[in-house]
């Protein structure tokens, strides 16, 4: 009996041994796959997660503030679009004196006739060139003479406005001589005409108006009469 007794003693220890075993090596698969798990998990996190959780702990424990945040970043909005506003130009109208017999032609000469070369006509000219109408330009604006009324010097810009809205952008080119003026000195006596285009007649382009001797006739959109020039102070 007694022996009996201890083969069931030492049964019991093995099996109390072996459980043993067996749960430490449970806990121990768990905590190797609880740390792998972790070790994936983490860098699949939300990074703005991260950070959210790290301001918020900051703002509590006063360590950061608002201005601090905004003051690190590369772009700040202020509010406004991000467009290029114009500025309002500073410009003076002046319209033309209605005379019945005024048509709106517009006449031309050939920039070769400023042949003064100490003139300030003569100097622009140097610095202007011909452009697609066969129109002398100056920073892509027409060469034009007007009269003494408008109160213009050589090199001044202007706007030349017609009737049916469309602005031809000028630069005074010229000055028209106010004995070849009407009283007023705006309009050419002989040819009627408030503006007079400086050209370079060797371009073919000019083929287009000089068939008619108008410049009205260079576009569709300047077939109007002229009723103001507009001073780009």
């Amino acid at each position: 009996m007694n022996s009996v007794r201890k083969i069931l003693s030492v049964v019991l220890s093995l099996t109390t041994l072996l459980s043993q075993i067996i749960s430490f090596s449970t806990i121990a698969y768990a905590a190797t796959l609880n740390c792998s798990y972790q070790e994936e998990i983490i860098p699949k996190k939300d990074i703005n997660h991260n950070i959210y959780n790290s301001f918020v702990y900051d703002l509590q424990n006063n360590e950061l503030s608002i201005e601090d945040v905004v003051s690190d970043t590369d772009f700040v909005y202020d509010g406004h679009d991000d467009t290029t506003e114009e500025l309002p130009v500073d410009t003076t109208t002046i319209y033309l004196p209605e005379y019945e017999t005024y048509t709106g032609f517009k006449s031309y000469m050939d920039y070769r006739a400023l042949s003064n070369t100490s003139s300030d006509q003569y100097a622009l000219q140097l610095n202007s060139y011909t452009g697609d109408l066969g129109i002398r330009m100056y920073n892509g604006r027409y060469l034009v003479a007007v009269g003494s009324y408008f109160g213009l010097n050589i090199g001044d810009e202007f706007d030349v406005m017609l009737e049916n809205g469309t602005i031809i952008p000028a630069v005074m080119g010229d000055l028209k001589d106010d004995n070849d003026t009407d009283v007023n000195n705006v309009y050419t006596v002989k040819t009627n005409c408030c503006t007079e285009f400086i050209i370079d007649s060797s371009s073919a382009a000019t083929n287009i108006f000089k068939r008619y001797g108008d410049v009205s006739y260079a576009l569709q959109d300047w077939n109007s009469k002229v009723v103001a020039i507009q001073i780009i102070n």
